[in-house]
């Protein structure tokens, strides 16, 4: 009987033998050179590798023999093929490297047996070419153009010429095997990215921006070059008016980083946009055959682009894409041309003209053209004709055509309420509003069909609220009040949206109350569970409702019914708490006020409180509050002439202190910090 321990190691053994198998397979590489001491010396790197699987025997030779006018070397690499159809170890990891040099741009071809899957198992070679999208010659008639890219990669080979003219083959990595990562007997694939440099011509239908890259384009198109070249955009706008152009020269990389801030790639509210790239045509779209780039800005708007030429592109969520040009500067008339491309064949990118592609293009693009809406403002007062300083108390939107929406330019009288028409897009209606609300806070609900995950053509109106915590009349017999509270743990905040069947928000006359809790506003699910969004509803907003504050006024003369305070003792009140006066009491020497602000307006109200008078601003919150809004007790505004001003009558303090923006007290100060000096005015 063997012994325990031999028995515990023959387990182990054939545990590791099943686990651990390593399967370490020599390749012979066939490599050429266009300089002899390069097999050794590595002057210049290597222009084409072969390599095979061998059951023999691999002899390196580095002696550089002359093959078909060019000099070949033989290296033995290996291969562990563990990963199945990966290649890594010895050959991916370091004689690549070795042989064209870190980091160069390659493009790999490996082939598979005839019909089988594309695992190691199957593969009969591997060659690896320059992609540098230049000529390379590999004997005294062959040669080959290489690229690889994000869109692709590809290999043009030439079999009677040396330099890359005359008939050609490609075998090329078509785009869908690029997204899905399949394999039809040759895979190719690329390592970094061909330079690919590019003439463009940026289009812009204002100067705003001055035609940079910041500014959004309307329509970009590039041609591919074959010259290297460096050249930024022009610094000014070319062209008497529009379409304003601005030119280029540069890659293909940097041209799309160029773009990618313009039409806001990566952002939330990025603008849509159409983008073709096209190829010569009979080359099922490879790499090597690009001939440019266009980009359309699918915003569904008009956009001219010559003195009689200009078009409009749509993309939806799904791709499906429209672009429609016209023989007129304004899109008046019929089409010149007409795209309508539905989802499959705008995202199918076969190449090849048909229900899942288009020929010599492919399609691409990001975001989805917006809904453009109307705006029904209501304003409590008439404030220079409902415009800025002027606060609606709610939004109401409707959906209408891109070219639809006026803005009016006054107000209309609806009853006790004034009307304005303004205009949006349910791209832009956040930061329309925040426009609109200024300082104030506001709530927006988007309501979206039943049932359609509020997707963004589903979308049915918006509605919009002044989150003040207020009262605020709609109609003669309807009215909300709406809150909008930081969240303390979670992002996103705690609303509260309720409305009244009549016109001063009387409790037992509540129609409908909608509260939001800070994670069903942060995460929007849109879905029916509760605790993550509102069904069928988008609920976000700007700012926060405020504290509202009520101030005592001092004033060292009454004339023009007190002007100009030298100080300002604020306390925390209720919503409707404070009631201003219209006129200053004396007080001894000096004069009073009652003045009525909120933490949202308390700045603007002070400048317009002291006049041209500097003023310093001390707020004061509850100890370890770490200054948080909703803990404020009380804030202090004091003249800042520099000369001593009493408060009241006989103030005991003599002591000098300074306030400074580092406070460890945590104080918050406005304008400047000042030295205050506080005595008995008899002294």
């Amino acid at each position: 009987m063997k012994s325990f321990r031999l028995r515990v190691l023959r387990v182990v053994w054939l545990l590791l033998s099943l686990v651990c198998t390593v399967q370490a397979d020599t390749l012979i590489a066939k490599v050429l050179y266009d300089v002899k001491a390069s097999c050794n010396g590595k002057v210049t790197p290597a222009v084409k590798a072969t390599a095979v699987p061998t059951t023999a025997t691999c002899y390196k030779n580095v002696a550089c023999d002359v093959v078909d006018k060019m000099y070949s070397a033989t290296y033995c690499p290996t291969t562990d093929a563990t990963g199945g159809s990966w290649i890594s170890s010895d050959f991916d990891r370091y004689f690549l490297e070795d042989i064209f040099g870190r980091g160069a741009e390659i493009a790999i071809v490996k082939t598979y047996q005839a019909g089988q899957a594309c695992t190691f198992g199957n593969l009969t070679a591997i060659t690896v070419y320059i992609a540098d999208n230049q000529c390379h010659k590999t004997g005294a008639t062959s040669s080959y153009i290489a690229v690889s890219a994000l869109y692709g990669s590809a290999v043009k080979k030439f079999s009677a010429t040396s330099d890359c003219t005359g008939a050609s083959t490609a075998v090329s990595q078509t785009y869908d095997e690029l997204v899905s990562g399949s394999c039809t007997g040759t895979k190719v694939s690329g390592s970094e990215g061909t330079t690919v440099y590019l003439s463009t011509v940026a289009l812009y239908d204002t100067k705003d921006g001055d035609c940079q890259p910041r500014a959004v384009p309307t329509k970009v198109v590039s041609q591919v070059v074959e010259a290297s070249c460096t050249s930024a955009f022009h610094n000014n706008c070319s062209g008497a008016g529009v379409p304003y152009t601005s030119t280029a020269c540069s890659t293909f990389d940097e041209l799309f980083q160029c773009f990618y801030s313009s039409f806001g790639y990566g952002s939330s509210d990025k603008h849509p946009i159409v983008f073709l790239w096209e190829y010569v045509a009979g080359k099922s779209c490879a790499a090597t055959d690009l001939s440019g780039v266009t980009v359309y800005l699918a915003d569904k708007k008009c956009h001219k682009t010559g003195k009689s030429a200009s078009f409009r592109a749509t993309r939806s969520i799904d791709g499906a894409v429209t672009i429609k040009t016209y023989a007129t500067a304004d899109c008046s008339g019929n089409e010149a041309t007409n795209v309508d491309w539905d989802v499959a064949k705008a995202t199918g990118n076969t190449c090849v003209d048909g229900a899942d592609g288009v020929a010599d293009t492919l399609v691409g693009g990001w975001s989805a053209t917006p809904l453009y809406l109307e705006l029904a403002a209501t304003f409590s007062k008439n404030t220079d004709e409902c415009t800025s300083p002027g606060i609606p108390i709610l939004l109401e939107s409707t959906t209408v055509e891109v070219d639809a929406c006026k803005v009016s330019g006054s107000c209309t009288a609806a009853g006790s309420l004034f009307t304005r028409t303004l205009c949006s897009s349910s791209v832009n209606i956040q930061d329309d509003a925040a426009a609109i609300f200024g300082r104030m806070p506001f709530v927006i609900v988007e309501a979206f069909h039943p049932g359609k995950s509020c997707a963004p053509a589903e979308l049915d109106n918006i509605t919009i609220y002044l989150a003040d915590g207020r009262c605020h009349k709609t109609g003669d017999s309807t009215s909300y009040v709406a809150t909008r509270t930081k969240g303390l743990l979670l992002p996103g905040s705690d609303d509260t949206i309720t409305t009244y069947t009549d016109a001063v928000c009387t409790p037992d006359k509540e129609e409908l109350e909608l509260p939001i809790t800070a994670r069903q506003e942060g995460e929007n699910s849109c879905g029916e569970y509760s605790w993550t969004g509102i069904l069928d509803k988008l609920i976000y907003g700007g700012g926060y409702t405020p504290l509202y504050l009520q101030s005592t006024a001092t004033f060292e003369s009454g004339d023009n019914h007190c002007v100009s305070p030298i100080y300002l003792d604020t306390t925390v009140v209720g919503t409707n708490a404070c009631t201003a006066s219209e006129d200053c009491t004396a007080a001894g020497d000096l004069f009073t006020g009652t003045l009525c602000s909120s933490t949202a307006t308390f700045k603007d109200d002070a400048v317009a409180a002291f006049h041209s008078t500097p003023f310093v601003v001390v707020e004061t919150f509850t100890a370890g509050a770490d200054c948080a809004t909703t803990s404020l007790t009380s804030i202090k505004t004091y003249t800042a002439d520099l000369k001593c001003h009493a408060t009241g009558a006989g103030v005991p303090m003599t002591k000098s202190s300074t306030v400074s923006e580092s406070h460890p007290q945590c104080y918050r100060l406005s304008c400047h910090s000042i030295m205050l000096v506080a005595r008995n005015p008899s002294n």
